[in-house]
């Protein structure tokens, strides 16, 4: 135990684990598709790369929170569960005007983790399973 301290030398953080990361791989237990696919849409999405430019959007739930990014002609709407353990749903309300839309104007929703689209408005009903997807990461556009 350091001196003043309430770690220990034989502190659990200190021990060398063993993981068997090809197993985990074969067994779809590895975070690392996600987080390799996350990587390349910072990289791809400029609106992704700054600190600035957030603009929250309200939804009725407080377990989901919901916020996009824009850097000159690219915008990211980034809509995540708060619970890792439940499914949570919620309305979310655009703020068309903060996105560069109109308020009564159709959107063509991409949602680039699972390559889904959806047509929206700016009212639009969510649904996050953690299990299944913990965030729609979006890109958005005006609908034809």
């Amino acid at each position: 135990m350091h001196p003043g301290s309430e770690e220990y030398k034989d502190s659990e953080k200190y021990e060398l684990k063993v993981r068997d990361w090809k197993a985990a791989d074969k067994e779809h237990r590895t975070l690392a598709p996600y987080i390799k696919r996350l990587n390349e849409l910072r990289r791809d999405h400029t609106a992704l790369q700054t600190l600035g430019d957030v603009v929250f959007h309200a939804t009725d739930s407080p377990h989901i929170i919901a916020y996009s990014k824009s850097d000159r002609d690219d915008t990211v709407l980034v809509i995540c569960t708060l619970d890792s353990h439940n499914t949570q749903s919620t309305t979310l309300h655009l703020n068309m005007s903060e996105l560069g839309f109109d308020w009564n104007d159709r959107l063509i929703a991409h949602n680039l983790i699972t390559d889904t689209t959806w047509t929206w408005h700016n009212d639009v009903h969510i649904e996050l399973n953690p299990f299944d997807s913990v965030a729609h990461i979006v890109t958005l556009r005006r609908a034809p």
